[in-house]
């Protein structure tokens, strides 16, 4: 038996073959088509899902996607930075595409359930993890066992508020977590405080320059981590 797993990111989808042994045969990546409608999504990523199939023989795909997912129906009811996407029936639209089983979960989850088993063993009971991207997600294992709450999307830390009115994130809240430990608002720092930045700048880049000892720069990442502290410690 052999498996799909597919990443859905604000940004960019990863997929990636696996065998009953859960070892990677292969594994690619393309941009997330945000600026499509989500019937485009389906159609163009399908073909890409189907050519996987038939060279594998894989019988079974898992989307993680990030957003708020109702994991026993596989829809994606609202997704921040994937551009409108709501109440999105991702699992019935790609069983009748691909004619695979199709289960869908919140990626935040799947890779701290990831981490969980295969990084520690499942040496510990009570675990916590953040996920941190084009937005920030969250996973909580609760006595072994992934907690989803009464919804299935118990775990979204990065919505929680740590500045009361603060800065609009892309959920629509304000002050929440995401809306200043996101790559966009790395970026968007970086742009608006150090002179003649390129617009199309990576945390990656801000990164070099704070290690060759820009100021501002490392003013940025000192930032980020004292707000990314605050969660954790509300946590």
């Amino acid at each position: 038996m052999r498996g799909i797993g597919i990443d859905v990111g604000g940004t960019e989808i990863k997929i990636a073959v696996v065998d009953r042994n859960l070892k990677v045969l292969c594994n690619d990546s393309f941009p997330t088509p945000l600026f499509y409608d989500y019937n485009y999504f389906v159609k163009e990523t399908s073909k890409i899902i189907k050519n996987f199939i038939f060279e594998h023989k894989a019988n079974k795909i898992c989307f993680a996607i990030a957003g708020d997912v109702d994991s026993e129906k596989g829809i994606l009811r609202f997704a921040p930075n994937l551009c409108g996407w709501k109440n999105k029936n991702i699992k019935k639209d790609f069983e009748k595409e691909c004619m695979v089983e199709v289960i869908v979960e919140n990626d935040a989850n799947m890779a701290v359930w990831g981490g969980y088993v295969f990084e520690l063993k499942k040496k510990y009971k009570n675990v916590v993890g953040f996920t941190l991207g084009t937005g920030v997600g969250g996973g909580v294992i609760l006595n072994g066992s992934l907690f989803k709450g009464s919804t299935t999307t118990a775990g979204e830390l990065g919505h929680m508020v740590i500045r009361v009115g603060g800065d609009l994130c892309s959920c629509g809240n304000r002050g929440s977590l995401e809306a200043y430990c996101s790559t966009k608002r790395v970026c968007y720092e970086a742009r608006k405080r150090i002179k003649n930045i390129s617009e199309n700048i990576t945390p990656k880049y801000i990164f070099d320059l704070a290690v060759s000892g820009n100021k501002i720069a490392r003013d940025i990442w000192y930032e980020y981590g004292e707000y990314l502290g605050f969660g954790i410690g509300n946590v």
